[in-house]
């Protein structure tokens, strides 16, 4: 594992804000023991999301899916669009939402020049898988039927459990004979592909029972080895055949080996990726306004564009900053 040194000089800066983060969580604590707490702990987050200002990249509300498992999509469309990414927001499949990216993806659309479909799909305990998958597939099929966005290059994005999401529908896909040359990349952020937990959410005490919590609402009943099965933990899936994909992980993160892990298995399948460590930035560290943050949006970016252009090289976009 190598970490770029340039990020050292961001690491002082990150330390502060840990500290100060762990503070106010300590005064607030939320949690998902039970179906009650996850959706006390959902409503609490979701009341302090703050709007879009006004003079930001507005989205457009979309319905897609079956009659009775409709899926909505906030659908970002730049004057001008050289490809598309479909989002997959954080949250454990539990709580947060696509609306809670909106800032996020309205940037991703304007630097890069792209269309971002953020999925909302459904969340535990009102919907168990697999449904998560059915409304991330029914959203791709939708960017696929677009009239704008037919043809267009497709990257797909996830955050933590959004980063499970966006593997499992690649392999989907695969499967189905549906991956198509249409989706040529995705960037993983954070990710948990283990479900039955790795070395570094098992030494994270803390971040375990979290994890425990939350699993044990999304896949109730299911034993640690029944929990390694392909379709719920992609790191023992097949992951033949799949596109170029960029990692990115911080160091506090109890989620690191999960990423370590998938990124080997990834290039171990004949796949390109390139990995990204940050230094000491805890679990979902790029949401919050730090420099870490600003440069992991950075590098992100410059993917995105390099692979809607098909280029080997990171074209040039826009800073945010």
């Amino acid at each position: 594992m190598e970490i770029d040194d340039s990020l050292q000089a961001h690491v002082e800066e990150t330390r502060q804000f840990n500290a100060a983060y762990a503070q106010a969580m300590a005064a607030q604590p939320l949690g998902f023991a039970t179906a009650e707490d996850a959706l006390r702990t959902r409503a609490a987050l979701d009341a302090v999301v703050p709007p879009l200002p006004p003079d930001a990249l507005q989205p457009e509300i979309v319905e897609v899916g079956a009659a009775g498992a409709q899926v909505t999509l906030r659908v970002f469309r730049p004057e001008r669009i050289d490809g598309v990414c479909v989002q997959f927001h954080m949250g454990a499949w539990i709580i947060g939402s696509a609306r809670a990216g909106d800032a996020r993806s309205a940037a991703i659309a304007q630097q890069c020049n792209v269309a971002v479909v953020s999925v909302e799909y459904r969340l535990v305990p009102e919907s168990l898988p697999p449904a998560q998958l059915e409304d991330a597939l029914a959203a791709i099929d939708w960017v696929r039927r677009d009239a704008d966005l037919a043809d267009k290059p497709v990257v797909l994005i996830g955050e933590s459990a959004g980063a499970t999401l966006a593997v499992l529908s690649l392999v989907a896909l695969r499967e189905r004979g549906e991956l198509g040359d249409d989706i040529v990349g995705t960037v993983l952020s954070y990710g948990l592909y283990d479900v039955s937990g790795g070395p570094s959410q098992r030494l994270d005490v803390a971040a375990r029972a979290v994890f425990d919590d939350a699993q044990s609402l999304v896949y109730p009943g299911l034993g640690l080895d029944d929990r390694r099965a392909a379709h719920i933990s992609p790191l023992y899936a097949d992951l033949a055949a799949l596109p170029p994909a960029l990692l990115s992980v911080g160091t506090a993160d109890a989620l690191l080996d999960d990423t370590l892990f998938m990124y080997e298995r990834w290039t171990a399948a004949g796949n390109d990726a390139q990995l990204e460590v940050y230094p000491e930035s805890f679990h979902g560290f790029d949401t919050f306004p730090t420099e870490m943050a600003a440069e992991a949006h950075r590098r992100i970016d410059r993917f995105i564009v390099a692979r809607v252009a098909g280029a080997g090289v990171p074209a040039q976009v826009r800073s945010s900053r």
